[in-house]
């Protein structure tokens, strides 16, 4: 959260869309001029602000594709700038595209490709490549391939407040280190109030509101064939689930944690 925060507070009008709890993309209008001092600076600051933690940064010019791969290049702790993506991709091999995995690469290597610049460099039409990739991995991901190894990608990142509003469900999921017993109905009912209380948080209080909640338990699979000794995982499990659908607006920690026990059965 320090990380994220950091950002936040350098470039409070930034672009901001989290990838995992420590990467993520940033939108910031800069000059080319400036861009290395920028990068020096988020890292310095994040440096201070997280008591001495380093991170990497890639930059481009409207392409998280290869701002993300100019990250990893400067990997474990160091800078990156794609000034030119047609180049920069070419020393790079298909994998390395975000989205395309082992199955597509193989794919690609069987079909002659493995870097990025077999595509660009490629003896058939460019027009008919890009139509033998589509029809390979269909029209998105061949799209993607495409444009991508060819250095051609654009696309805008999306900020997290337009993602919360955007979203439709709001979920909170323990399986870690949760085991109850018959005859703990006590405990039961406080967990699944404390349940209530994050997800009424993550719905940010009454900002949002649900009609439907759904319950989904996993009860301890009995079958001795599968009944192994897990530390803290729930291991193999029967998962049930049952939902409800409200006459109104669900408002309080009180009304979620109600509907969620009524369902328990």
């Amino acid at each position: 959260m320090t990380f994220y925060e950091t950002i936040v507070r350098l470039y409070p009008h930034a672009r901001v869309q989290p990838l995992s709890i420590d990467e993520f993309f940033v939108s910031i209008p800069y000059d080319r001029s400036g861009v290395e001092t920028i990068m020096s600076n988020i890292r310095n600051q994040v440096r201070v602000a997280t008591g001495g933690l380093e991170c990497s940064v890639g930059a481009a010019l409207d392409s998280p594709i290869y701002a993300r791969m100019a990250t990893k290049d400067a990997k474990p702790s160091g800078q990156k700038y794609v000034s030119n993506p047609h180049d920069f991709v070419s020393g790079h091999a298909l994998r390395d595209l975000p989205g395309v995995g082992r199955a597509i690469s193989r794919e690609l290597e069987r079909n002659g490709y493995r870097t990025c610049a077999d595509i660009q460099n490629s003896r058939l039409d460019s027009s008919f490549l890009l139509n033998l990739l589509k029809q390979w991995f269909g029209h998105v991901v061949g799209e993607k391939i495409w444009s991508g190894a060819r250095g051609e990608s654009r696309s805008e990142i999306k900020d997290v407040l337009d993602m919360e509003r955007d979203k439709k469900s709001v979920s909170v999921e323990v399986n870690w280190g949760v085991r109850f017993e018959n005859g703990e109905d006590k405990l039961l009912k406080q967990f699944i109030l404390q349940v209530a209380e994050e997800l009424y948080r993550r719905l940010g209080g009454r900002v949002f509101k649900g009609m439907n909640i759904r319950v989904m338990i996993r009860r301890k699979d009995r079958n001795p064939n599968r009944n192994r000794y897990t530390f803290l995982g729930h291991g193999y499990c029967r998962t049930k689930s049952n939902s409800f659908t409200c006459g109104g607006p669900l408002r309080d920690i009180e009304s979620i944690h109600r509907v969620a026990m009524s369902l328990l059965v």
